[in-house]
């Protein structure tokens, strides 16, 4: 993994809510005397159900509620690389009871690289903590002729400009931007196929209509152990 920039070999998940949901909740609490939470939680995650951040933010909310004695209800809203997602975070209304659950990508990399985003994440919510960072992997399917990186630079180089596909959770994800810089570092010409979410990218794996793809470390390990995919980067 040293090959790769180690900027991009992270996603760093960040629990996030709208700036006007922080100043609503203070003034609820001034006025009324409600203490918060009085009613359960929503908690919108940009990604399906089984994904990596899904997983760990199940985990996260578990425990939160338990700490607030409120329920926090996970909210998947996949696509668009989180653009979905942030796009209702910051619709939501501003009374602390809606949270988003959001990584790097669909907040850092969305904001330079969508110039036409109806919402400003810098603006329009507030970072609240970094509750974790999970590894992403490059993975290929078992019939793929390479068992390390320099063997898929090799393989890749060999065949014909855009013989091969590659797919990522979305255009702008962490994945995406790591096979870019690592095209242009090793001089590869492979097509990008952005999916929704990783469990189509998985399924599209198995049933051999895609044989690259970078995806999350934790959602991928099962079946990277039972040999159904082969870990390369």
């Amino acid at each position: 993994m040293s090959f790769l920039p180690r900027l991009l070999q992270r996603r760093r998940f960040l629990a996030v809510m709208g700036a006007a949901g922080l100043a609503g909740t203070t003034g609820v609490r001034a006025q009324a005397q409600v203490a918060w939470p009085s009613r359960p939680i929503r908690m919108i995650v940009p990604s399906a159900a089984g994904s990596g951040a899904d997983l760990l933010c199940r985990l996260f909310s578990d425990a939160l509620g338990q700490a607030l004695l409120q329920p926090v209800v996970v909210d998947n809203k996949p696509g668009a690389n989180g653009i979905l997602a942030a796009d209702q975070l910051v619709r939501a209304q501003p009374d602390g009871y809606t949270l988003g659950w959001m990584s790097s990508s669909s907040t850092v990399v969305n904001q330079a690289v969508q110039p036409n985003l109806s919402f400003d994440v810098t603006r329009d919510t507030v970072p609240i903590v970094q509750v974790g960072a999970g590894g992403i992997v490059l993975v290929v399917t078992p019939d793929f002729p390479a068992r390390t990186l320099q063997e898929f630079i090799g393989v890749v180089k060999a065949e014909p400009a855009g013989r091969f596909n590659y797919a990522s959770w979305g255009m702008g994800s962490t994945g995406h931007l790591v096979m870019e810089w690592l095209k242009a570092r090793a001089g590869l010409d492979l097509r990008h196929v952005p999916y929704k979410t990783m469990p189509q990218i998985y399924q599209d794996m198995q049933g051999g209509n895609i044989q690259i793809a970078w995806v999350d470390v934790s959602s991928s390990v099962p079946l990277i152990k039972a040999g159904r995919l082969r870990a390369l980067a």
